[in-house]
């Protein structure tokens, strides 16, 4: 999506909470005529009409054109229950030609005659006053708004996906290295170096009589070598799960390994795992593939509660945490990122907010 259709969501974004819904519409409109098949401009659109019934249209094209869009499902679901609770509640009959003109792709401009037909008293919609549809209509909306109100919907999820990700500091997980030791420099000379996989085998199996015997010093470094090697070799024995080796030292690269670990459904991509500066601060992202679904949504949260289990070993100086999802069928292209920061994770392990105020907390950061 271009810079331009970022900026004009986020301004209208700004507009619809102001109130300043006319202003919000003329910023979508031309968007929409060029772009039709974008849920989000749709979105948005339904929260910046005061006409209820184009509303209504609005948030219908949203499900037509994406069913697992963020929220729109929730909004439906929660006028549903609405419409049990009160008997008054009539349930809104969209006129079927105004569905299609709109599901086509009409242009924007065409959309103040359809208005004006809609708030002809006297012209009948599907077998019902005009009148009635409006009123009905009005409430869906208001119920709506309400709902973004009350963070039940939050609206600025809108913006998940379409900012582009600032440049990465890949996070490298290596191995300890450490300078040899004297005793270790002089057994190289007369014993050649031992690979993990010689280390295992020899493990297994009795060690064969050398054919010279070595010195004392050479002895030792050769037991030593063993020793720091024997660990690698069972760290590789599980055939499920073979995590990198990760250097105690880095906090950071300890960090990624634990959250990895603690996740079973799926891999998280540890070398994509990066730093970056965002609104929230200093920021850590841990990546992992995706596809746009059901489970979309579900690993970002469950990315973000692994690092809430974790939060005691989250590195000094990080500001915030995030999930990130990578088209990694083209080229690992950033899908979404969320993020939290430490000090609301704190506040909602303290049980100063609840879950629901804790997840409202979540930010868009691309």
């Amino acid at each position: 999506m271009a810079d331009s259709t970022n900026v004009v969501l986020q301004r209208a974004y700004e507009l619809i909470e102001d109130d300043e819904l006319e202003q919000a519409q003329s910023l979508l409109a031309p968007l929409l005529e060029t772009d039709d098949k974008n849920p989000a401009l749709w979105w948005v659109y339904s929260h910046a009409v005061r006409d209820k019934s184009i509303g209504q249209l609005a948030l219908d094209r949203v499900l037509e054109l994406d069913p697992s869009y963020p929220g729109a499902n929730e909004l439906k679901d929660d006028l549903l229950e609405l419409q049990s609770r009160d008997p008054e509640f009539v349930e809104p009959d969209v006129d079927d030609g105004l569905l299609a003109q709109e599901a086509g792709g009409s242009p924007l401009d065409e959309w103040d005659d359809v208005q004006a037909e809609i708030e002809d008293a006297g012209a009948p919609s599907g077998g019902r006053p005009a009148v009635v549809i409006l009123a009905v209509v009005l409430f869906i909306i208001a119920a709506g708004i309400a709902l973004v109100a009350s963070g039940a919907v939050d609206i600025s999820e809108i913006l998940s996906g379409i900012l582009p990700s600032p440049e990465a500091e890949i996070i490298v997980v290596s191995g300890p290295t450490s300078a040899p030791t004297e005793a270790e420099s002089d057994a190289s000379d007369s014993t050649p170096r031992a690979s993990p996989e010689t280390t295992a085998s020899a493990e297994d199996e009795p060690s064969a009589a050398p054919t010279q015997a070595p010195n004392g010093e050479a002895t030792a470094a050769q037991d030593e070598a063993a020793a720091t090697l024997a660990p690698t070799a069972e760290a590789t024995a599980d055939p499920e799960r073979s995590p990198k080796p990760v250097d105690a030292s880095n906090p950071l690269a300890a960090f990624v390994a634990a959250v990895a670990e603690s996740i079973r459904d799926f891999e998280v991509d540890r070398r994509a795992s990066s730093l970056h500066d965002t609104p929230l601060g200093r920021t850590l992202v841990i990546q992992t593939c995706a596809v746009p679904g059901r489970e979309f949504n579900a690993r970002l949260s469950q990315i973000i509660h692994a690092m809430v289990d974790l939060t005691d070993d989250i590195p000094e100086g990080t500001d915030a945490v995030a999930a990130g999802l990578l088209n990694c069928a083209e080229n690992s292209a950033s899908l979404r990122v969320i993020g939290v920061s430490v000090e609301i994770i704190q506040q909602y392990l303290e049980e100063e907010i609840d879950s629901k105020e804790f997840q409202r907390a979540w930010q868009p950061l691309s």
